[in-house]
């Protein structure tokens, strides 16, 4: 059985008390509901609801490793808005990438897609882990995909956010992950 997203937080909290103390200031306060109904309007998408509740809690500012990446840090709802409407308008949505993609991945061959939601960033332009709210034939809604680059197919990571945030957090655990103080991503896009 899962770990509820209020469990992973503690989690998460407790490895940045024992290991990076400094991250706690960079955790932002939760979303109201009226920020979370504002998003999913500006968004256009009904957000998954363990994404909500991971939101409910802190609203971006937290440093994840995930699955052996580089730091990349959560941002506000605000910023991704904002980053969306950027990374659409640069990366022409709709633009089919040939990559041998037979249409029967669980990721759609698009360079870009307006409901492929950018959370998680890694602090190099355009490298994001994205919420799919559009997944190819063999995905599902809500699952996390990687972007490295607005004009490359992302690549399927986790079924779920909420897999996906177990499984960050179970390998910041694995590794004491230590997070350098001198570096943190000070330049949120």
């Amino acid at each position: 059985m899962m770990e509820s997203m209020s469990i992973l937080w503690q989690r998460i909290e407790q490895g940045f008390a024992i290991h990076s103390h400094h991250l706690l200031d960079l955790l932002r306060p939760g979303a109201s509901e009226e920020e979370l109904l504002q998003a999913e309007e500006a968004l256009g998408v009904p957000l998954p609801e363990d994404f909500k509740t991971f939101y409910r809690l802190h609203n971006g500012g937290c440093l994840l490793a995930p699955l052996g990446c580089s730091e990349h840090i959560t941002l506000s709802l605000d910023q991704i808005i904002g980053i969306l409407r950027e990374v659409v308008a640069l990366a022409r949505p709709g633009t089919k990438h040939y990559d041998g993609n037979d249409g029967t991945w669980p990721v759609q061959p698009f360079l870009w897609r307006p409901q492929r939601i950018p959370f998680l960033w890694g602090g190099y332009g355009s490298e994001f882990f994205c919420l799919d709210m559009v997944p190819g034939p063999g995905g599902q809604v809500g699952q996390i995909v990687f972007a490295p680059h607005a004009l490359q197919t992302p690549d399927l990571i986790a079924p779920s956010f909420q897999e996906f945030i177990a499984k960050a957090v179970g390998d910041m655990e694995a590794y004491d992950y230590t997070f350098d103080p001198d570096y943190p991503p000070s330049a949120l896009p």
